[in-house]
């Protein structure tokens, strides 16, 4: 099913982003192989810019290879289940069966798109982070949380329109503003029905929505990370 596919994509993908992430900048400046890398013509930033692209070159790998095999999963299945009603089906007309009965349609596509940016806001974060804490034990749990709360962010804003501390609203309201709201990158249910509720305006929008926050990111972990003494 493509939900349950989008859902372990989407999941790999994160365990394997805020874990090299995490780890790759801090331990560089842990056993002190940053300091190698910056006595060199290379700037801070483009040391964390580096970090960052090369672990998300190896998440979206990683993620678009499990999409690859759903997609090829669903094919194959397509194509079984013909063979056993007696019929011979290719390959590529089981794809085109499969395209016509929607199970690979262009909500599949668009939610494993979606699916790629929060993943790369995902590394975004663990890279600033390890570059700001030094610790990857504190990267991965700040990371960590971070996921849950973008994911519970329309709940908690129910929650906190509906608190009656004053500053306990007000201080809902600060959080999640400065945390993401990442169910706008979830599209599965769009994916399962094989109806584009979202229109494609909003799409690109949440796209630009994931890489600003994304650079965002990158940008306030290099704030701090000039000033760090290595």
């Amino acid at each position: 099913r493509q939900d349950v596919g989008l859902a372990a994509t989407s999941l790999f993908g994160m365990l394997i982003g805020i874990f090299l992430a995490s780890t790759e900048i801090s331990g560089e400046v842990r056993d002190h192989t940053a300091h190698n890398v910056l006595a060199k013509p290379v700037t801070r930033f483009e040391f964390i810019l580096g970090k960052f692209l090369g672990v998300l070159l190896v998440v979206l790998t990683a993620a678009g290879l499990m999409a690859l095999f759903m997609c090829v999963a669903i094919i194959l299945a397509f194509r079984s289940g013909y063979v056993e009603s007696g019929s011979e089906v290719g390959i590529l007309k089981a794809a085109s069966l499969a395209v016509a009965n929607g199970d690979l349609s262009v909500t599949l596509l668009r939610a494993i798109g979606l699916t790629l940016v929060e993943l790369a806001f995902i590394a975004g974060v663990a890279s600033a982070l390890s570059a700001l804490t030094g610790s990857h034990i504190i990267s991965l749990a700040v990371t960590a949380l971070v996921y849950l709360l973008g994911h519970m962010n329309p709940g908690l804003r129910t929650i906190a329109s509906q608190a009656e501390s004053v500053s306990l609203r007000t201080f809902m309201t600060g959080l999640l503003r400065v945390i993401p709201n990442l169910s706008r990158f979830n599209l599965r249910d769009e994916a399962v029905l094989n109806q584009m509720v979202l229109p494609w305006s909003k799409f690109w929008m949440n796209v630009g929505y994931g890489l600003l926050f994304t650079a965002f990111a990158l940008v306030v972990g290099y704030a701090f990370f000039r000033r760090k003494e290595i």
